[in-house]
């Protein structure tokens, strides 16, 4: 078992027990993990989607963009 030294505002100490052990080894860090990362993928499907759709502004913006020279400044 690997033992992590840490330093910081309270001073030094060594690490023992569940504090000792690694980001992913910690049964409690990996469960906050790997919500973070299933909460982050949600919403990188939801992007994603998003994205590929069309909205009415975009159809706007597309109408927009098309205008003739003489009425784009009005």
């Amino acid at each position: 078992m690997p033992i992590l030294y840490i330093i910081g505002a309270v001073g030094e100490s060594v690490a023992v027990g569940e504090d000792a052990l690694g980001v992913v080894e910690n049964m409690e860090t990996q469960k906050v993990l790997k919500n973070e990362l299933n909460e982050l993928l949600a919403f990188l499907s939801m992007r994603s989607e998003d994205e590929k759709r069309d909205t009415s502004s975009d159809v706007f913006i597309r109408g927009f963009e098309k205008r003739p020279v003489e009425i784009s400044k009005v």
